[in-house]
């Protein structure tokens, strides 16, 4: 067999192995009046926080409270929050060296009186019976649960996300076949849910504060603390719309979030993704040779891309393009983290070593 024929087709299989089966969030009433806290961290984030609170507001099981931590924003998150009926907590406090995120999420479990603690990014959207479906699948699986959310595209360059949501969903799904050998090592960060004994003996944030991939290490430390974790794809239950200011947005996003993140999978996991990633790049050069194995790639990525997002069906089967993006964010990113030792975010320079 053709020795690139064989790495295309370890490639498609591995990747397969890392994605199905997913699993969503369990469908049910939950059997005990739970008193959830909702945490959300909030940096100039005065668009994206009426959505979400309305959602809260409209759920069939009620939150306890709503939580958002004004993480040092210069609009208006604070007002914005207040109008809603949300308790703010105001960030004056924050040690220069530790990361905004982690500290906020932290700040808002101290504020927070709840059993359960659901932190939330300000740009989720839920359906009405999400938080139901979240405590209900907690009372089945226990443990720490996390949602990544169904990328709703608002513009073009939104698309050109898939390939990072993609790799990070094969990275973390714990239901995966791959992840029935291994523990995924981190949580999806848009949506993590914890209870506040769990929170209160392993430390929680308090053991990330210095982490730019904060989703990841805390995983990480919940695992080795003997934690169960599980994790979820958001599909008809959560939602949010990633990096909607263009291009140059997403670059510096996917570069924030790969510049630690990467470099910290198991053995395993980055032989798999790295078998994947080098059959796609092979494919891409010898596409003229190679087209149909071009278009079987094409095809799965026109099936995997519906399952996480509305990408646009056209784009998804072009995978050259999203791969040379993903390729120049990754070195960008790499570059960042090893060498530079910081990325920029939100305008701030956030240290990675």
């Amino acid at each position: 067999m053709d020795y690139n024929v064989a790495l295309y087709i370890a490639g498609f299989v591995f990747g397969l192995l890392s994605f199905f089966p997913f699993q969503t969030l369990k469908k049910g009433k939950p059997k005990n009046q739970h008193k959830v806290s909702v945490v959300i961290p909030a940096r100039n984030e005065e668009k994206n926080l009426p959505g979400l609170i309305k959602c809260l507001h409209s759920q069939t099981f009620k939150p306890f409270e709503i939580i958002v931590v004004d993480d040092e924003s210069s609009d208006k998150t604070a007002e914005v929050a207040e109008s809603f009926g949300a308790k703010v907590v105001k960030i004056d406090d924050k040690p220069e060296e530790v990361v905004g995120k982690s500290f906020a999420c932290l700040k808002g479990w101290e504020a927070s009186r709840g059993e359960l603690i659901i932190f939330l990014d300000a740009d989720v959207r839920l359906k009405e019976k999400t938080l139901e479906k979240l405590v209900y699948t907690y009372e089945k699986e226990k443990g720490v649960l996390s949602v990544w959310p169904y990328h709703q595209i608002g513009g073009f360059w939104e698309n050109f996300s898939f390939m990072f949501n993609l790799i990070g969903a094969m990275a973390l799904n714990s239901s995966s076949f791959l992840h029935r050998l291994i523990s995924p090592r981190g949580l999806f960060g848009p949506c993590i849910l914890i209870d506040r004994k769990t929170y209160e003996e392993t430390g929680g944030h308090k053991n990330v504060l210095h982490e730019i991939a904060e989703d990841l290490a805390l995983g990480k430390v919940l695992r080795k603390q003997g934690i169960k974790v599980r994790n979820f794809l958001g599909r008809k239950d959560l939602s949010f719309r990633m990096y909607g200011n263009g291009f140059r947005d997403l670059f510096l996003g996917w570069s924030k979030n790969f510049s630690k993140g990467a470099i910290s999978i198991h053995p395993l996991e980055f032989l798999v993704l790295f078998v994947f990633l080098t059959s796609l790049v092979s494919v891409t050069i010898n596409l003229s040779k190679h087209y149909l194995f071009g278009i079987i790639f094409g095809l799965s990525f026109l099936v995997l891309g519906r399952v996480l997002g509305n990408f646009h069906p056209i784009l998804l089967f072009l995978f050259p393009v999203h791969l040379i993006i993903f390729l120049l964010v990754f070195s960008n990113s790499i570059f960042s983290g090893l060498i530079k030792g910081e990325v920029k975010w939100k305008g701030r320079k956030v240290r990675v070593r």
